[in-house]
């Protein structure tokens, strides 16, 4: 069905559930959303238009990417807004940072219910997060995927309340997405729609680069460390297995080494 002034497809299971969010939230239970999915699945254009229907007042303000920048926006918030934590990973990427993060939200639940807010998190997989916070204090997840020729994204599945705790148990060993979802379809791509996705990419650029990946602020053997992440990459160690060694996700090892390619080549003039 066609949806809010913008005119974008979403799946009428999918409007049910997210018109129970609104009911929820009323009553002021907390209403924390995941969204996870492989690189490049859509899962951020999917979440715009979440959050776009329950908050028609979303806009590129409410999307944050770092814990100062949600508490910030927490604060700030009106009645009924949408923040989105965009590449929520992307905070955690060592294990005491991501523990940090998640408890960052849970300090701000009671701001969160009294404001009636809707949070939604963007993340790589679910199965990152503390069973504590994955289980118990987030409503569902929507995992975003592609259709079985690799290539066309748009597809969806989502697993509810009860459904999301058996999924987390069982597949959190090997990140196995075999427990049946609740609700499956598919969504458009609707970039830039909701905002300028120049403004979008530079904001979180920016905010990217303020995040301390290991979780210290000593910056003494950083350099080092990422020299010898970038060497370990030439010779062709897996970037899971960097990242396991260091106790940094592999995502946070693509950033590093996609920096130092950078740095180099303005070094280098190229």
């Amino acid at each position: 069905m066609m949806v809010t002034d913008k005119k974008y497809f979403m799946e009428k299971d999918l409007v049910e559930q997210l018109e129970f969010l609104k009911d929820c939230v009323a009553q002021k239970w907390d209403a924390v959303i995941l969204i996870d999915g492989v690189e490049g699945s859509g899962k951020s254009s999917f979440a715009f238009q979440i959050a776009y229907y329950l908050d028609r007042g979303f806009n590129l303000n409410k999307i944050v990417f770092t814990p100062e920048e949600f508490v910030e926006a927490v604060d700030n918030a009106s009645v009924g807004d949408f923040i989105l934590w965009d590449e929520f990973s992307l905070a955690g990427l060592s294990t005491d940072a991501m523990t940090k993060v998640q408890g960052t939200i849970l300090k701000k639940m009671t701001t969160i219910r009294s404001k009636r807010l809707y949070i939604g998190l963007i993340i790589s997989w679910v199965f990152e997060l503390r069973k504590y916070f994955a289980v118990g204090r987030t409503r569902f997840l929507i995992h975003t995927n592609v259709a079985q020729d690799g290539i066309t994204r748009g597809k969806f599945k989502v697993w509810g309340f009860d459904s999301k705790r058996k999924l987390y148990f069982k597949g959190k060993k090997d990140y196995s997405y075999s427990v049946s979802a609740d609700m499956r379809g598919s969504f458009p791509l609707t970039d830039g729609i909701f905002f300028d996705l120049d403004a979008y990419e530079k904001k979180k650029q920016d905010a990217i680069k303020t995040i301390d990946f290991d979780n210290h602020k000593d910056t003494k053997y950083k350099s080092q460390r990422d020299e010898c992440i970038m060497l370990a990459d030439d010779e062709g160690v897996p970037k899971i297995k960097i990242a396991d060694r260091l106790g940094i996700t592999d995502r946070g090892i693509r950033f590093i080494v996609s920096e130092g390619r950078k740095k180099k080549k303005n070094i280098l003039g190229e």
